[in-house]
């Protein structure tokens, strides 16, 4: 018996045998060309692609205000306000 580790064996590796696998290309139609595999994306899906590069360009944080909340904490000088807090709860409740 092999042990594997972590990754449990693919097909190949726990019997030592590969089979031949048939795909598209090796398919006829029946109208004497190979079937071809067609992908239609619709218009929200091209937005939504669109949406993920633009966010991919955004970076993690905002570095400078981080960077001034933390500096403010560690001066003690940050300032809570309840009522800030308080308000956009309730915005965002509603």
């Amino acid at each position: 018996m092999k042990i594997y580790g972590n990754k449990p064996p693919d097909a190949t590796e726990a019997t030592g045998s590969r089979k031949a696998v048939r795909t598209s290309k090796d398919t006829n139609t029946g109208t004497g060309r190979a079937a071809s595999d067609m992908v239609n994306i619709s218009d929200r899906g091209r937005a939504i692609e669109d949406i993920k590069g633009t966010i991919a360009t955004l970076p993690e944080s905002r570095d400078e205000k981080v960077a001034a909340v933390s500096g403010a904490i560690n001066d003690g000088t940050y300032e809570v306000s309840p009522e800030n807090i308080a308000s956009k709860m309730l915005q965002e409740a509603m």
